[in-house]
């Protein structure tokens, strides 16, 4: 009778098994909903955008307390941002998590406000990032303007007024 119940011979009910089948009956729409295309929760994607940033970010503090060769430039970054994106997407969707999950259990307003600020930090460093090349190209126009061609043979000499020699 015993080798009958393990082998599901008997028509007899076993509550463990009613029981695991209502949980296999529940999970059985999700998944088909997962199968037609709906997103089951949202998901944060890394962007080169991030990846990029996070690649200056790295080198930042070189470029204020070493030298400003340290700087690196969007161009450079662009060239190892494609595994800093990677390497980003992966820690977002492994790593914090679980992170997030123990630390916000314990504090959940401390867990809100460090997201907050993270979020924070790198919509303002990209502003001031912007406002940055915006007032480096200003300044740079401004040089250039007050700078007349030197060679008498230029096109532009012809427009600009002859020099005055101080005496």
């Amino acid at each position: 009778m015993e080798q009958e119940n393990r082998n599901g011979l008997d028509s007899g009910s076993d509550p463990f098994e009613d029981a695991a089948k209502s949980v296999s009956a529940a999970e059985k729409p999700q998944a088909s909903s997962l199968e037609s295309g709906e997103i089951a929760e949202e998901k944060f994607v890394i962007d080169e955008a991030w990846a990029v940033a996070s690649v200056q970010f790295i080198f930042s503090p070189l470029a204020k307390y070493s030298h400003s060769a340290w700087e690196v430039t969007d161009d450079e970054a662009q060239l190892v941002s494609p595994k800093m994106q990677v390497f980003l997407q992966n820690l977002i969707d492994r790593y914090i998590p679980q992170f997030l999950s123990r630390f916000a259990a314990k504090n959940k307003e401390l867990s809100e406000l460090a997201a907050a600020l993270a979020m924070l930090y790198f919509i303002k460093r990209r502003q001031v990032s912007r406002i940055l090349k915006v007032e480096a190209a200003i300044e740079r126009a401004k040089k250039d303007e007050g700078k007349k061609p030197l060679d008498p043979d230029s096109p532009f000499a012809k427009d600009s007024p002859a020099p005055v020699e101080s005496p």
